[in-house]
């Protein structure tokens, strides 16, 4: 008993010690409390393809004491992308890249507006959900009970619900052919880079998901705001025009 007391008074004592490592020189806390950033608004309107980026607009409210404005990763607050705006209205380009930076953070990104000179790292106020759906039609698939998607840090796991679920294969837009990651009777998991999925989707590139008496084809849908990312129109006219 006498050790055990010992032992509990030096457990004590070591977190007591601990405690005052964590505080700073002038006694208070090290922690850095990020303050928020200034209000913004953003209604968007238009999701569409330009040049292999995901191009968002829409009117948006912008406090009057904001010097910047930018959309960050919610998670880290690093800046994605690149626009331009004004007091009432935004147009931002984000990458396959930075699409997937927000799936990896609460399937969203935030939009940021700070002083002039202000310390990075604020707080966004508000968020623009991110959504990607990969629902089978009926139409291009047969054997295929369903097929979802979850999210994984920077990686995503495709599932797939089939009669003979470890006999599938997967094709993701002409990036080859890979086996299930872990597959049970009626279910198989495929593992691959967000990026992957989302670079997929802006192309228009199909999933292909076949073997074991299963053959389907899925086109990926990114939504942002659910707003569905409209294609990029490759008639000659259009290209003119840009």
């Amino acid at each position: 008993m006498i050790r055990s007391m010992r032992g509990a008074q030096s457990l004590a004592q070591a977190l007591a010690l601990a405690s005052v490592f964590a505080l700073g020189c002038g006694g208070g806390s090290a922690r850095v409390s990020r303050p928020e950033s200034l209000y913004a608004y953003w209604s968007v309107e238009e999701v569409d393809v330009h040049r292999g980026d995901i191009r968002v607009a829409g009117p948006a409210e912008i406090d009057p004491e904001a010097a910047d404005v930018d959309i960050v990763d919610r998670c880290d607050r690093r800046s994605l992308g690149g626009g331009v705006w004004t007091r009432n209205r935004l147009v931002w380009r984000l990458s396959a890249r930075d699409i997937a930076t927000g799936f990896a953070c609460a399937s969203e990104v935030g939009l940021r507006a700070t002083r002039a000179g202000a310390e990075p790292g604020a707080i966004p106020r508000f968020s623009v959900s991110l959504r990607l759906d990969v629902s089978l039609d009926s139409e291009t698939s047969t054997g295929l009970e369903g097929l979802d998607v979850a999210f994984d840090g920077d990686q995503s796991v495709v599932q797939a619900k089939s009669a003979n679920a470890p006999g599938l294969k997967l094709a993701l837009g002409g990036r080859g052919v890979m086996g299930p990651d872990i597959a049970f009777e009626d279910v198989a998991a495929f593992r691959m880079p967000t990026e992957a999925l989302i670079d997929a989707a802006i192309r228009q590139a199909p999933v292909r998901v076949f073997g074991g008496g299963a053959d389907a084809y899925v086109w990926p849908k990114l939504y942002v705001q659910d707003r569905l990312a409209i294609a990029e129109d490759p008639s000659p006219a259009s290209s003119e025009n840009e």
